[in-house]
């Protein structure tokens, strides 16, 4: 029940977020949030971590990061009766980042907002 709890927060924050920076922000502006040492720029990334992979199909990432969760939520499942409360919590913080980064955004809009 913690996990669905994660993956449903989020992927509420990840989507929350990025709404705001796709109405709020132009392409590529920054806006600091600790002087020059921290901050957020609006990019979108049409590949996978680091823009590895650039301009593929984005159904194709989208059905390798299908196969990603299917394996953590597997593997989770698997060791479930190991994992604490808070462990299974954290595990559905990682599912539910990845179906919105990978999923959500490849199928809505082509690409992954970052």
């Amino acid at each position: 029940m913690l996990s669905l709890l994660g993956i449903t927060l989020a992927l509420i924050l990840d989507q929350v977020s990025k709404y705001f920076v796709e109405n709020g922000m132009t392409y590529f502006q920054r806006i600091d949030l600790v002087g020059g040492i921290f901050g957020l720029r609006y990019v979108r990334n049409t590949g996978v971590a680091f823009g590895l992979f650039k301009n593929q199909e984005p159904w194709l990432l989208a059905f390798i990061a299908i196969g990603i969760v299917v394996a953590i939520v597997a593997a989770s499942s698997f060791h479930s009766s190991k994992l604490s409360r808070w462990e299974s919590f954290f595990v559905g913080l990682i599912v539910g980042g990845a179906l919105g980064n990978n999923l959500v955004d490849r199928l809505r809009l082509g690409h992954v907002v970052d």
